[in-house]
């Protein structure tokens, strides 16, 4: 049972309730405890608006969709992480790579000649199709804790990623550890893009990692300098999953030649050598 003061109602639209809020308002900023951030909530950018948890709630369901595995190359050394995200279209906005600092981790040489940094546990998963009769899919030359990776730096997928990067005065484009991060599915390295998705957030708000949003409210690629996204809408492309059969079965269907995400789709093995050059770290579906 709840009483209501009816002589005294609770009324927020009266002047008293406004001005004792904006009175609230300016105590906060006088103490320096309003600041400007960024929150992940959920969007639909057909409507241009947020959804609010109920809203989500009354149209989930679980679908099945086509995830990748991306190869980053590591500064200095002639070798490669491998990280695997769920949602390709937020690669151009990647920061960071995120490991399990609990987990083990190996450096190894693969069939393919590349060397690769990603779990232990699912060496045999990912590698294990490029062994051959006699060879081995790989050989493990070291193995670390997934803190002994962190800061381990990696060069940018993307330069427009980068230039945004520098623009804000912070450090990106490494390795991070979180436990987040598991074992079930992909490398155990995640690719991290604070603007999309709470954990990658999350990881940026720990780390102090720049933020990069590429995408409007329309789910659309932003315009860049030097590079032409012709108003290609990055969400239905990338979620559809009769656009992605599509892309999987056409290796030669580019969405933009200065967006190469969608060859990723189209590759099946390690070994099988991109002909763009720019293209060569999309690796295969995983």
């Amino acid at each position: 049972f709840r009483s209501a003061d009816m002589d005294d109602p609770y009324v927020t639209y009266h002047n008293s309730f406004i001005e004792s809020e904006w009175w609230a308002l300016k105590q906060i900023w006088d103490k320096g405890l309003l600041y400007k951030g960024f929150k992940i909530v959920p969007y639909c950018p057909r409507c241009g608006t947020p959804l609010s948890a109920q809203e989500v709630a009354q149209g989930y369901k679980d679908v099945k969709e086509r995830s990748a595995i991306v190869r980053f190359k590591v500064k200095e050394e002639d070798a490669y992480i491998l990280a695997w995200t769920t949602t390709p279209w937020t690669l151009p906005s990647n920061l960071a790579l995120c490991v399990n600092p609990k987990e083990d981790y190996a450096k190894v040489k693969a069939a393919d000649g590349n060397i690769y940094y990603m779990a232990c546990a699912l060496l045999d998963t990912v590698l294990g199709r490029l062994a051959e009769e006699g060879k081995a899919a790989y050989e493990v030359l070291e193995t670390y804790k997934g803190t002994d990776l962190e800061g381990k730096e990696y060069e940018p997928l993307y330069q427009c990623a980068a230039d945004c990067a520098q623009k804000q005065n912070k450090k990106a484009f490494y390795v991070v550890c979180d436990e987040y991060v598991t074992l079930t599915d992909g490398t155990g390295v995640v690719h991290i893009a604070p603007a999309f998705g709470e954990d990658d957030a999350n990881v940026g708000r720990k780390y102090d990692l720049p933020f990069v949003q590429l995408v409007d409210e329309k789910g659309q690629a932003v315009q860049l300098r030097g590079i032409s996204t012709h108003g290609i809408a990055w969400f239905p492309d990338f979620v559809n999953q009769d656009a992605v059969m599509q892309l999987s079965k056409d290796c030669g269907n580019y969405l933009d030649q200065n967006l190469p995400m969608a060859k990723y789709l189209a590759k099946k093995y390690l070994n099988e050598a991109l002909n763009n050059p720019s293209e060569k770290n999309l690796i295969y579906p995983a």
